[in-house]
């Protein structure tokens, strides 16, 4: 298990748990559960879906604290909706650990310790 979790991260960004969870389930509904473009701009985090029948389906969550490199990397919705349903804190951790790296998720000050790793998905340069 040591293998699977990154000693370190480039990037980690801090916000609430129930708005992301929110803001992941609007996109990936509209996407079908597609892939979701996750994309820090600023004090933002852009999530991004494109699909042929809908097209595209943007939101965007305010972060508490962004610490490290901006990021871009897409995920899978259905995956990232059913984490974000398990979290129970107030507030949840995303860390980068590069761009072919896994995800950390980390809910902040849980009852439990939780860490999910969320592998991101490849894409051309157009998503």
């Amino acid at each position: 298990m040591a293998k699977l979790m990154p000693a370190s991260f480039q990037s980690e960004i801090r916000l609430s748990s129930k708005a992301l969870q929110r803001s992941a389930e609007r996109v990936s509904v509209m996407a079908e559960g597609n892939l979701i473009r996750l994309t820090v701009l600023g004090d933002r985090l852009k999530l991004l879906a494109k699909t042929a029948e809908v097209g595209d389906v943007e939101d965007e969550v305010q972060l508490a604290s962004v610490h490290g490199e901006v990021f871009s990397v897409a995920l899978n919705g259905s995956f990232l909706t059913e984490i974000m349903r398990c979290i129970h804190s107030e507030q949840v951790s995303l860390q980068l650990t590069g761009s072919r790296g896994p995800v950390m998720i980390v809910p902040i000050r849980e009852q439990r310790d939780a860490l999910y790793l969320l592998t991101p998905v490849l894409t051309s340069t157009g998503f």
